[in-house]
């Protein structure tokens, strides 16, 4: 509702984030699912340090907590996208803003190490920690010149 200005255009808005289609199709990962459900929240929570100048502090601590949450919710790749959605949102606002979101990653980092150090220390205990041949890496991997069913989908014959 502060980036649009009207109630009913952030409602449908509202609507049209839960209902989406990855909201659907991920029903089965609820890690996915509380992750990507703070996200609206973590944009507005961002937005709200440079509105009002003598409560930042509170705003950039309820920014920390929500980030936090979406690290512990345990899907890190969309953390990590939204920090990139954040940092390319405020690109036009410059390096204080930057300095924002990056000092809050940080700090909801170090809020989040009760989860995330274990973490590390289990990767290193479990199978995956091996690294893999460039043979089991590439395994399931195209061909380079199925690239070119891009251009034409029937390029390499039909199927």
């Amino acid at each position: 509702r502060k980036l649009v200005q009207s109630d009913h255009i952030a409602f449908v808005a509202g609507l049209m984030f839960a209902f989406s289609g990855f909201f659907v199709v991920h029903t089965n990962h609820l890690n996915m699912l509380q992750t990507a459900a703070l996200i609206p929240w973590i944009m507005w929570a961002s937005l709200m340090p440079f509105s009002s100048k003598n409560r930042a502090m509170g705003w950039f601590s309820i920014f920390v907590i929500l980030i936090s949450q979406q690290i512990l919710a345990g899907h890190m790749q969309t953390s990590f996208m939204t920090g990139v959605f954040l940092l390319a949102y405020s690109y036009k606002d410059g390096l204080k803003k930057w300095g924002l979101i990056i000092g809050a990653f940080a700090a909801a980092f170090v809020l989040s190490a009760v989860q995330i150090l274990p973490s590390f220390e289990l990767h290193g205990l479990s199978i995956r920690s091996k690294a893999f041949s460039v043979a089991e890496t590439t395994h399931f991997s195209l061909h380079p010149k199925s690239f070119l069913t891009l251009l034409n989908p029937n390029i390499l014959g039909n199927i």
